[in-house]
């Protein structure tokens, strides 16, 4: 058992009325939040395990990427001076290179895209993406909090789709972790490519426990947005 004291810092709660605790703190116990509160109400410093003064620090709730594709951090800078809304410019900076990733590529990737996020502040992130059991493996040494959702690429293929539902079903069995930092799902990805039977047909790979699903939506040939849907199993 540990507990910790961080104090002398502006708290932003992000509670219903949007508080913020100037040199106030926050304290913890075996890593949960057990309170917080302004300075005149802090405790003593004495009990703590540890006590951190963080004079001129913002102290925040962790910051949720809800989109993205971390291994993808490989092709960074590879679109620069070409359009992603056009074929060519998609096909030479994205898919491309895509066609020769490997799975020993992925760890490696997604370790550095977590360092990334951590440094940023973010805790959480929901990626979709190609070598998903790569990525939730590495997403959970990472520390972070994510949801890993298996991408489906259907293509009005129902053989193929029938396919993809087994190997989402068997990767949220497998990949679900005991301390449930790490959720996996399943992800058609663009209901463009993947017909409406094997939207449908998605909650079948679901436990009795919380799976994810989440998918991308476009509108007149552009992405618009990630919606994922959380607790749905």
């Amino acid at each position: 058992m540990s507990s910790v004291l961080i104090y002398n810092a502006t708290i932003l709660t992000v509670d219903a009325q949007n508080t913020v605790h100037e040199g106030g703190w926050v304290a913890f116990q075996d890593d949960r939040i057990t309170g917080t509160g302004p300075k005149t109400t802090q405790p003593d410093t004495t009990p703590f395990d540890e006590a951190i003064a963080l004079p001129g620090h913002l102290v925040m709730p962790g910051l949720v990427n809800a989109h993205t594709h971390s291994a993808m951090v490989l092709f960074r800078g590879r679109s620069e001076g070409q359009s992603l809304l056009t074929m060519e410019g998609w096909y030479n900076s994205i898919r491309e290179p895509e066609l020769s990733l490997i799975s020993s590529d992925i760890g490696p990737a997604v370790a550095l895209s977590c360092a990334e996020m951590a440094l940023s502040g973010t805790t959480t992130f929901c990626d979709q993406y190609f070598f998903a059991e790569e990525i939730a493996q590495a997403a959970g040494a990472s520390g972070l909090r994510a949801v890993i959702a298996y991408g489906i690429v259907q293509l009005g293929d129902k053989e193929r789709g029938d396919d993809e539902l087994a190997k989402a079903a068997a990767f949220i069995e497998k990949q679900r972790s005991a301390d449930g930092r790490v959720i996996p799902g399943s992800a058609p990805t663009r209901p463009m490519s993947t017909i409406p039977r094997t939207c449908s047909a998605l909650k079948s790979t679901w436990p009795s426990n919380t799976a994810s699903a989440c998918t991308c939506i476009w509108q007149r040939g552009r992405k618009t947005m990630q919606r994922p849907w959380l607790a749905m199993g």
